[in-house]
């Protein structure tokens, strides 16, 4: 289980707002001056044992626990030193991971109501619980990145690697590299009015008497606010996108404002308080919707870029100059390798029964219509260090970097004063 924990360990905080620890705390370790309790290893060891499919044995139990304590440790020793090494996360970031986990948090759950129930607390306060877990385990992340940045491997490294565990790595499953050119779905200009239109409309509901929190409720398309009315919260200046908060900080507090676009669509927004930079907003989202007209103008453009590209152009310079998306466009819509068994289900059928070269018919899939093209393929076979070296390279220097940073680590425990107070599979 080693370092597992840094990987679950802002879950696990969310998750321990959901269980009762029966024991009277305690400190089972000091690391620094920092102390770590005997509920947060108890509470992390609920979690993990969730997990399980089966029930551990009292022993088994206790190595759990014991591991956990090791695990959080090494955490502090982490964190002291990228405060040592001034590493520092904004607070805009903090708060768009902690949105985004919170997100899908909700998507699993169903609702916002559903989430605080479970968890046992309101939002705002898992929000305020999580903040600066997120932060330690980004600082902890960025830390880990640049030490292993540091870390090579030679020829020689790569190739006693080999010799040591070729019979232990798994066979390579069929797989394509692939590149794509993304069409996003853009409302037409007639689901534009009838978004302003129906913001409009509810503003004027609500100027006439009806209750923010009520139209909020019934008819935001906010999932994650709706529920509550509107509520984002307390957000500092620069959490926001700027149109919005362009308009939350001219407000009075209590007043609405009239429909504000954003690329998230109209609001309406309340404000309910500022205090300098910081602001606490509700807000009535009405979303711009696609339909099945947006659908066939989407992959109508891209029938026809395909028979162009088939004709006469090149796919890497179509998908740089009409590919929606921003990240792989630049570089002709590389998408890179993926396992065809593990590629979303949409994708695994534009790309069965594609050659080397063959572009795709277009689809739609969530992010949008796409074409895709088949730059290589491989069998399901057994690697080789002649065919696979790149592979080969790249798991040989996960594996270094994983053992030099634990050394590394150990080397570090031996300079922070650290004193383990009980054993942490001992209950008090």
């Amino acid at each position: 289980m080693r370092n597992f924990l840094y990987s679950v360990l802002v879950l696990c905080t969310l998750a321990m707002a959901g269980f009762s620890i029966e024991l009277v705390d305690k400190v089972v370790a000091v690391v620094g001056d920092e102390p770590v309790l005997m509920s947060e290893v108890e509470a992390y060891a609920q979690f993990l044992l969730q997990q399980e499919q089966r029930r551990l044995t009292d022993a088994e139990l206790e190595r759990l626990r014991s591991q956990i304590l090791l695990e959080l440790i090494d955490r502090h020793v982490l964190l002291i030193q990228a405060r040592k090494d001034s590493i520092e996360v904004e607070d805009r970031e903090v708060e768009q991971e902690l949105e985004s986990r919170l997100e899908r948090e909700v998507g699993q759950l169903g609702s916002v109501e559903r989430l605080e129930e479970v968890y046992g607390r309101p939002i705002r306060q898992l929000k305020r619980d999580l903040k600066e877990r997120i932060r330690e385990g980004m600082m902890i992340d960025r830390l880990k990145w640049q030490k292993q940045q540091q870390i090579r491997v030679a020829r020689g490294d790569v190739e006693a690697f080999w010799a040591t565990y070729q019979d232990s790595l798994p066979e390579l499953e069929e797989g394509v590299k692939i590149r794509h050119i993304l069409r996003e779905l853009k409302p037409s200009r007639s689901a534009e009015e009838v978004a302003r239109d129906r913001a409009w409309e509810l503003y004027r509901d609500i100027q006439n008497g009806r209750d923010f929190e009520e139209v909020a409720r019934e008819s935001s398309d906010d999932p994650g606010t709706a529920e509550k009315g509107g509520d984002l919260g307390e957000t500092a200046r620069g959490d926001l996108v700027p149109a919005y908060e362009e308009v939350a900080f001219q407000l009075e507090e209590g007043e609405n404002s009239e429909p504000v676009k954003t690329e998230f669509g109209y609001h309406i927004i309340r404000l309910d308080w500022r205090r300098g930079e910081k602001i606490q907003t509700r807000h009535i989202l009405v979303r711009l919707k696609t339909g099945e007209k947006d659908e066939s103008e989407a992959l109508r453009f891209l029938d026809s870029l395909r028979t162009q590209i088939l004709i006469k152009d090149s796919f890497v310079e179509a998908a740089k100059q009409y590919s929606d998306d921003a990240d792989t466009a630049p570089a002709g819509g590389l998408l890179g390798w993926y396992e065809v068994a593990n590629m979303p289900s949409e994708f695994r059928k534009a790309v069965h029964g594609l050659e080397v070269e063959d572009i795709s018919q277009p689809f739609l899939s969530e992010f949008g219509a796409h074409i895709i093209q088949v730059i290589d393929r491989q069998e399901q076979r057994k690697m080789s260090l002649e065919k696979d070296w790149d592979r080969i390279e790249a798991t040989a220097k996960n594996k270094k970097r994983d053992r030099v940073f634990q050394e590394w680590i150990e080397q570090l425990r031996t300079q922070v004063y650290i004193d383990t107070v009980v054993a942490a599979g001992t209950k008090p």
